[in-house]
């Protein structure tokens, strides 16, 4: 019987530590993870010439990003990458030359 009560303890204890149980977004919450994507937008380097396209295109990012934060659910989901390694991949900046896809995924 005690056997069963630990495992069950140890059960409940990792079933509430990983399902999350937030629910949606609040209207505070969104506000202030816009309001983040602008602080953060500000602090971005970008190409010089490219300001005006860079502006439209970021509202409109921010207006799918605040739509979508507002029909979220709150539900979990699982997503799954797939990834191919290259047997020789490219020599990249940053990188040693001849490094193999492992070696250059440890540096990502």
């Amino acid at each position: 019987m005690k056997t069963w009560l630990i495992l069950v303890t140890i059960y409940a204890c990792f079933f509430f530590w990983y399902t999350d149980m937030g629910g949606k977004l609040s209207e505070d919450e969104i506000q202030d993870f816009l309001i983040k994507y602008d602080q953060n937008l500000r602090n971005f380097e970008m190409p010089s010439g490219s300001e005006d396209d860079f502006y439209i295109s970021s509202e409109l990012r921010k207006d799918f990003l605040r739509k979508f934060m507002e029909q979220d659910t709150g539900r979990q989901f699982i997503m799954v990458n797939s990834i191919e390694m290259n047997k020789n991949p490219e020599d990249v900046a940053g990188a040693n030359s001849g490094e193999s896809a492992d070696q250059l995924m440890s540096r990502y």
